[in-house]
């Protein structure tokens, strides 16, 4: 059982919480052990107490035993005692505890949030700030946002209460300034105020104002000749670079610049695949540089003789150093050699994944990294769609353009990357039958998927097929059964101004993750994340715990279930905390 974290204040709001935490612990506990007792006993279509049992239950709401349910009817009691001071602290006391509240979760809890909530709207003025300086009304938001509408919306015996009390804290302006029109969007995706004031209706395909200049902008943000020249040399400097450092090996590219989306400002990715001697060698030479990072040395072959060559391909620890320390070399050649035609702009060792960040002598950026080939077939996936039809790629530029001017396009500041900016639009257009799912497999006979993609799982465990339509014919039934349910009439206008209705009022980002693979297109974020950090766990139970927790933390679906290559949108592949997805970096 998780610890109850100590309470940082002492007055009734911080004891309120505190009885909170141990009535759910004690309610969790009793549940878990019973479950993990007769788990193996269990079938999944038994109803136990009104409530179903095994997998079924395994993401719903724990249920509130008896014991809780005093717990609840106690502190209900005392909630409508309590004046705006200790409201003030109480919600800021609960924002503290979003982890526990939301892995806890009961329906009972989701009730008395509300009944807070629902204190806090029947104010006749804002909270005030309690003893601690927290802000109430980033606290609300906290809740709202953590809880309520990840958990609370989507059960039955709460989902209208949820709504009303969250349009009730909107109206009421219990938020802090700028942040509510987040809540009204949500409000929108659950069907709680459609058609209020403010709410675009749903925008006709074939819209056709500004077609015309849509279309033209479009085609202006396609590299020209000029631009693809120039990084056509810069290709041709980094591979000589590349030959100089690491004979034997040649870059493969991935990213912007092959994956059907270019514009005139992309740059190049590249990843260069390692051969045996230039592994051992660079692991060799980081135990003898002092210059590289410390924790390089414990890992070279020299101090680990024991390490075999295959062992140093498969453990991606010595993997991670093997990469670092290629960065490391062709940076220092580069920086040594001028005539190369690149410059060095920054050596990034110490990142989950490597990379070089160079420059050519006419400006275009080049990222380099080392053995991380899986983004190779991602690019490969997302240009089959930019050329399935040719307003995708238009689509998709459009949509980069505008995050760009609107800075929402670094997954560093907290935002999405242009790659998970594209994958946005192909899931979009999946959903207005425009794009087929490349990775259903259900159609396809098992011995007629080689002809179509790659069915050899990369690396051993992750699956990359997807139905390539450049190896089918257009007099085939696939072919035909797409093109008739392809919107041809849809305008650029119409699924631009689509698009961006889709993400604000029909998308709950809060509870749902987005998929460009999952026949459904959405799941719910607790099944998704625990249903992929469980069969990773699976796959790994031959390991010791240290690499068993690595491999959790690792946003690369492994081919469990057959299941095809993962690409979900949440966020960069080098931000790897909770992320399911198979990103590139762009």
């Amino acid at each position: 059982m998780a610890p109850i974290p100590s309470v940082s204040q002492a007055g009734p709001g911080a004891q309120f919480v505190h009885s909170l935490l141990e009535g759910l612990s004690t309610n969790f506990e009793e549940q878990h052990d019973e479950k993990e007792g007769n788990k193996d006993n269990l079938d999944p279509k038994d109803d136990v107490d009104g409530e179903v049992s095994g997998e079924a239950s395994r993401f719903g709401p724990w249920k509130d035993l008896r014991p809780m349910k005093n717990v609840l009817a106690g502190l209900s009691a005392q909630l409508k005692r309590f004046s705006a001071a200790i409201l003030s602290e109480l919600i800021c006391e609960l924002s503290l505890v979003i982890w526990q509240l939301k892995a806890w979760y009961t329906d009972g809890v989701g009730l008395l949030l509300v009944g807070v909530l629902d204190r806090i709207a029947a104010q006749q003025q804002r909270l005030p700030a309690p003893r601690s300086g927290a802000d109430p009304g980033l606290a609300v938001l906290r809740l709202v946002e953590g809880v309520l509408l990840t958990r609370a919306v989507r059960q039955d015996i709460s989902r209208k209460d949820v709504l009303r009390v969250v349009e009730r804290i909107v109206l009421k302006r219990r938020l802090p300034p700028c942040t509510a029109v987040r809540l009204e969007a949500a409000l929108v995706c659950h069907g709680g105020c459609e058609g209020r004031p403010g709410v675009p209706p749903p925008a006709p395909l074939n819209a056709t104002p500004g077609e015309s200049w849509l279309n033209q902008l479009a085609r202006a943000m396609q590299p020209d000749v000029e631009a693809m020249a120039k990084v056509v040399r810069a290709k041709q400097k980094l591979e000589k670079a590349v030959a100089v450092v690491f004979p034997g090996c040649q870059p493969e590219y991935f990213g912007s610049a092959v994956n059907g989306f270019e514009t005139q400002a992309s740059d190049i990715d590249c990843v260069i695949a390692l051969q045996a001697a230039n592994t051992e060698k660079l692991l060799t030479d980081a135990a003898r540089s002092p210059l590289l990072s410390p924790s390089l040395a414990p890992l070279s072959p020299s101090l680990s003789p024991s390490m075999s060559p295959s062992a140093v391909s498969s453990d991606k620890r010595v993997q991670k150093a093997c990469a670092a320390a290629g960065v490391r070399a062709m940076g220092e050649v580069l920086a040594s050699f001028e005539d190369l035609g690149l410059t060095v702009e920054e050596m990034v060792t110490e990142a989950r994944v490597p990379v070089l960040k160079c420059k050519s002598d006419e400006g275009i950026s080049i990222d380099v990294s080392f053995n991380n080939l899986l983004p190779l077939h991602n690019s490969k996936l997302l240009r089959a769609y930019a050329e399935f039809d040719s307003r995708v790629a238009r689509l998709g530029r459009l949509v980069k353009w505008w995050a760009k001017c609107r800075r929402v396009n670094d997954a560093q500041d907290g935002t999405l990357s242009s790659y998970s900016h594209c994958l946005l639009v192909v899931h979009y257009l999946q959903r207005v039958g425009l794009l087929p799912n490349l990775q259903d497999k259900t159609s396809i006979p098992e011995e007629e998927r080689s002809a179509y993609g790659e069915t050899k799982l990369f690396d051993g465990i992750h699956d990359v097929w997807f139905l390539d339509p450049a190896q089918m014919s257009e007099d085939m039934p696939h072919w035909k059964q797409w093109a008739a349910a392809s919107p041809q009439c849809a305008t650029l206008r119409g699924l631009l101004e689509g698009f961006f209705r889709y993400l604000a009022y029909e998308v709950p980002a809060h509870a749902e993750v987005l998929s460009i693979r999952l026949p459904q297109g959405r799941v719910a974020k607790e099944q998704y994340f625990s249903e992929m950090l469980a069969a990773k766990k699976a796959a790994n139970l031959d390991q010791d715990a240290a690499d068993v927790a690595e491999v959790v933390l690792e946003p690369l679906e492994r081919a469990v279930s057959g299941e095809g290559l993962e690409v979900e949108i949440e966020k960069e592949e080098e931000e790897e905390i909770e992320v399911a997805e198979k990103e590139e970096d762009e």
